[in-house]
């Protein structure tokens, strides 16, 4: 496949519909993160975020979103989750869950993240699971036909899009900007890299795409039933209370 360069200081659609990717393959494997290294991963059990990864940090810090997707755990003298990628609540809705509930006035996914949102909005994103395994599937069948979509097909995928953008939901909050991305650890020499490094910083980053990623099918029920679980209320910028969903036509 052709090396990609992404934008990882500022919006980048691209980037945005990998990370939307990586939640679907991904799942179940989701983190909380709850102060410095300390997340919680399914069922509440505690975990660490790897040492090695870029999110890592021993001093406090917050995130624009606390949920992560995660490739695996390793276990030495605690557990730790490595390859991190930041992901928010509309990607776990969409792209994740295999089951959604209303219960108690939040949404739940799977019976243990819960979503103080609006159920109809939830509803309306849950209803776009169909269209995008159609998509799935006939660029499966038919991957030359792909790139003529028809007019229902485009405006699928121009909706989803919007929803794969950080900021998709913040409605009457502050946008999250190139601060959210910040990391606390000190720059790396890039000097010894082939290509050096210029007055504008070190060189662009590429993903080489590799192997064929699979589809497994989502349910798109939407359930009023179910109990337990814990999830992100309140303020959907770093004050992890909770996440107000809706969205702007």
């Amino acid at each position: 496949m052709i090396p990609q360069v992404y934008n990882f200081n500022g919006p980048d659609h691209k980037l945005d519909m990998v990370i939307a990717l990586l939640c679907m393959g991904l799942y179940p494997n989701v983190c909380f993160h709850k102060e410095k290294r300390k997340v919680l991963t399914m069922e509440s059990k505690a975990a660490l975020i790897h040492k090695q990864s870029v999110n890592c940090s021993n001093l406090p810090q917050t995130f624009p979103s606390p949920f992560f997707v995660f490739g695996e755990k390793v276990r030495t003298r605690a557990v730790s989750c490595k390859q991190t990628t930041m992901v928010t609540p509309i990607h776990l809705l969409l792209f994740g869950s295999r089951k959604v509930d209303y219960v108690d006035h939040v949404i739940r996914l799977d019976g243990w993240i819960n979503l103080k949102m609006n159920p109809s909005v939830a509803a309306a994103i849950v209803a776009l699971r169909p269209a995008l395994e159609s998509l799935v599937v006939r660029a499966s069948k038919e991957p030359e036909q792909i790139t003529e979509p028809t007019p229902l097909e485009e405006k699928v995928m121009n909706v989803i899009r919007q929803l794969c953008k950080l900021n998709a939901g913040r409605h009457n909050m502050e946008p999250i900007g190139v601060a959210g991305f910040q990391t606390r650890r000190p720059p790396r020499e890039f000097g010894g890299m082939r290509g050096g490094m210029s007055d504008n910083g070190p060189p662009p980053k590429y993903f080489r795409g590799g192997g064929s990623p699979g589809w497994r099918g989502r349910g798109g029920d939407f359930r009023g039933s179910g109990r337990g679980g814990w999830g992100f209320r309140g303020n959907y910028s770093g004050d992890y209370g909770g996440y107000r969903g809706g969205r702007r036509g």
